[in-house]
């Protein structure tokens, strides 16, 4: 299975950036991922166009929030847009809690009032948008144009 090398680089951004995880550091303050359980942990999936998805479990070592993974991860150097989705488990329940993340790719910032806080068992989902500029003029221009519903000329309604 062929990895990319932005697939190397984000995991050498992970292991960088989360120093708490046992293999990559020893001493009393690590979280032995091998002894780590999911209260202790959450974690990181990244997806780039086809390749299959890299998939990290990470300790909580310190308070975090989203920006602060896209931070030491080293995605938001690696992706020009991303969409990125929390997914946070619910007691009793099946289904995640599906939590959306605005991106603004201009600040590289996760908007403020989506910055959500990590917690353990969190998923952190983060897909590459390949979308163009070209796209987003386009996708910017119909949205001025609004919903044409019952507005649109009558030999466009059904």
């Amino acid at each position: 299975m062929r990895h990319s090398t932005l697939y190397s680089a984000l995991l050498a951004g992970m292991i960088a950036g989360f120093s708490g995880c046992a293999s990559l550091k020893r001493g009393d303050d690590a979280v032995d991922m091998a002894q780590a359980t999911p209260q202790q942990t959450f974690f990181v999936e990244v997806r780039e166009g086809n390749d299959e998805p890299l998939v990290k479990q990470l300790p909580i070592s310190e308070p975090l929030v989203v920006q602060d993974v896209l931070e030491k991860t080293g995605v938001q150097s690696e992706f020009r847009k991303m969409d990125i989705v929390l997914e946070r488990p619910v007691p009793g329940q099946l289904q995640p809690l599906r939590l959306d993340v605005e991106y603004n790719p201009s600040t590289k910032m996760a908007e403020s009032q989506m910055n959500y806080a990590i917690r353990p068992g969190d998923r952190i989902i983060v897909t590459e948008d390949r979308s163009t500029v070209l796209d987003d003029i386009m996708e910017k221009a119909l949205d001025h144009l609004g919903p044409l519903g019952d507005k649109a000329p009558s030999q466009f309604r059904r």
